[in-house]
């Protein structure tokens, strides 16, 4: 039998060298130990710790050259050294049995190791072929998601139980829409004028503003505390201009930021604060009555985009370019907390009506809810397949409608997390959104050059707005519904009013 050194991978046993045998059932030959346990003491294969003298035993040759004949002959003679070879032999015998069996236990190991990655692979080619499925359904999903809202549902009321003891209520309609009764039971009943004009057959163009020299970004509907309404726009041209409509008269241009303006709008807690963002990375606080600028809000590190007051506070929201968002104390003047999760630029922002939530829109493709109060992510919308632009909540802050450039805009259920009707009327990019006062409709703004008015009981689009000559950027309602507004980059603003009485009508 050869034996082969495990460090020079010779023979180790011949005329010249003998072969030695680790306790651990390694061989060596006589010159490899030698050299290798001068500074060793360590197995070389398997580094146990060895004792040279009495774990490190030599295989005596059992078949001798021919030239040890006489000197094997003379042994013959020495009965002791007879008895000491026989023992030694015994040894060696154990020891290769010992080295016979670990090979016999490393084949078999081998074995059953081939028979593991054989079913290792048929595993991952299984599961390869049901990732491939799942992505198909998922894209199937998806392309049906943005044809049509989602089907029928159950939703459960303020705990389970409505004011007559009912459980869920299931939505009856086939086509998947959320029935009034759903959402509706945490909406403010309208007086009757508001409903009338919330019920208009259509919706006229009544006057057409040219006020800035360049495209107009933001548009914002408020009342102050003298109870003049106001509509306030924002424009490229690096001014904001308020504007009383009843009165037919510009109130007041706020002047100072030194870049292009993306937004604005009114304190909802103090009537005569308005709030504009720019391309100057600030935030400017002004007077609406006097048009002085109250306090400039620095801290954001890129062009700011959008903007939102809490509605029963002073805090104040902003979204920026640097893929963040910054909430603001304006009677300090100083940020709360920043909100980091974003991947890309952060467009829009609202605060939750009734409730603590917070909601952006980003180029990322998503939207997502904030504490405000800990600065945390809670909740990540996902569904579009481009930029999300716009973002607003309903007055029950139960349902939240963003706008993207993938020309849809999506109404989904913050209690579930999933989209309740995908909005494909426009074709072109929807830009910023708007729930009405007493959330009945919801306006949307496109790249298609047009505003779409949709029923909020059933999203189906009741009016068209057409008259802008180029995108429309933005869109506001008076807080009595008798008017709402349009911002568009053909540097003009509209105002449309209800017509009462008549059938519906597209514009």
């Amino acid at each position: 039998m050869v034996l082969l050194c495990c460090i020079c991978f010779e023979n180790a046993q011949s005329d010249k060298v003998q072969a030695r045998v680790t306790i651990c059932g390694h061989i060596c030959c006589s010159d490899c130990a030698d050299i290798w346990f001068q500074n060793e003491t360590a197995c070389p294969v398997c580094r146990k710790s060895l004792n040279i003298r009495t774990e490190l035993i030599t295989i005596f040759n059992q078949e001798p050259a021919a030239s040890d004949v006489k000197r094997s002959s003379a042994g013959e003679e020495a009965v002791s050294s007879t008895a000491k070879d026989a023992s030694e032999d015994v040894q060696i015998k154990s020891i290769l049995a010992q080295v016979s069996s670990r090979w016999q236990m490393a084949c078999i190991e081998r074995a059953q190791l081939k028979c593991k990655l054989a079913d290792s692979e048929k595993q991952r080619l299984e599961l390869a072929e049901k990732l491939a499925r799942c992505q198909e359904q998922n894209a199937a999903l998806l392309r049906s998601l943005q044809e049509e809202v989602l089907p029928p549902y159950r939703v459960e009321q303020d705990g389970g139980y409505d004011s007559e003891g009912a459980g869920c209520e299931e939505n009856e309609r086939g086509d998947g829409v959320i029935t009034r009764l759903d959402v509706a039971r945490r909406w403010r009943q309208p007086p009757a004028e508001v409903e009338e004009r919330l019920n208009a057959g259509y919706w006229t163009l009544a006057q057409t503003f040219a006020t800035h020299s360049e495209p107009v970004h933001g548009i914002a509907v408020g009342t102050t505390s003298s109870g003049r309404t106001l509509v306030g726009t924002a424009s490229w041209d690096h001014r904001a201009v308020l504007y009383d409509v009843e009165e037919g008269t510009e109130v007041t241009q706020l002047l100072g930021h030194s870049l292009g303006l993306y937004a604005i709008a009114f304190s909802k807690q103090k009537p005569d604060l308005v709030a504009t963002v720019s391309s100057d990375h600030t935030c400017r606080l002004w007077s609406a009555t006097s048009g002085e600028c109250l306090q400039v809000l620095e801290g954001h590190a890129d062009e700011v985009n959008g903007l939102s007051f809490q509605a029963n506070s002073s805090l104040l929201a902003t979204a920026s370019d640097d893929h963040t968002a910054i909430i603001w104390d304006t009677e300090k003047a100083e940020p709360v907390v920043a909100l980091q999760g974003h991947r890309n630029t952060v467009y829009g922002v609202c605060f939750q009506p009734r409730g603590s939530l917070i909601a952006t829109a980003s180029f990322d493709w998503t939207a997502k809810l904030w504490d405000p109060r800990t600065g945390e992510d809670v909740q990540t919308l996902e569904g579009h397949q481009e930029d999300v632009i716009g973002v607003d909540m309903d007055e029950s802050g139960r349902l939240l409608v963003t706008g993207s450039d993938d020309t849809t805009a999506m109404v989904w259920d913050l209690r579930m997390g999933q989209p309740l009707a995908v909005l494909r009327q426009h074709t072109g990019e929807v830009k910023r959104v708007a729930f009405s006062p007493y959330s009945r409709m919801l306006a949307t703004t496109s790249g298609d050059v047009t505003a779409r008015l949709f029923d909020t009981s059933t999203f189906e689009c009741l009016h068209v707005l057409s008259s802008h000559a180029d995108h429309v950027f933005d869109v506001a309602w008076s807080p009595s519904v008798d008017f709402l507004v349009t911002a568009s980059h053909d540097r003009f603003w509209k105002l449309w009013r209800p017509s009462l009485g008549g059938d519906t009508k597209l514009l």
